[in-house]
């Protein structure tokens, strides 16, 4: 079993300065986080648990709005989970 804390906001310029998922249980053997756009696009990846997205793809700052993320986590029994939704970026 994996508990997993996920923000559902971020504001670079505020108090949440980053989107960064927290495993707070459970032990995993690989991780994917994917952040896209309003049209779909990927604007960020990292298959680390220790990398967070700051509202910026390619250096650039991203327009407020609502963005969606797909994390993948696959446990060392084996099990794999995934969980999606959404995190409003605050400018």
């Amino acid at each position: 079993t994996i508990r997993l804390f996920v923000p559902n906001a971020l504001a670079p310029n505020g108090f949440n300065r980053e989107f960064r998922p927290v495993i707070l249980s459970g032990n995993i053997a690989a991780y994917e986080m994917q952040i896209f756009d309003r049209y779909g696009s990927i604007v960020f990846f990292s298959d680390s648990p220790d990398e967070a997205w700051k509202g910026k793809k390619e250096g650039r700052k991203l327009p407020q709005g609502v963005y969606v993320y797909r994390i993948y986590l696959k446990l060392e029994n084996g099990n794999e989970v995934e969980k999606k939704g959404h995190v409003l970026l605050l400018r």
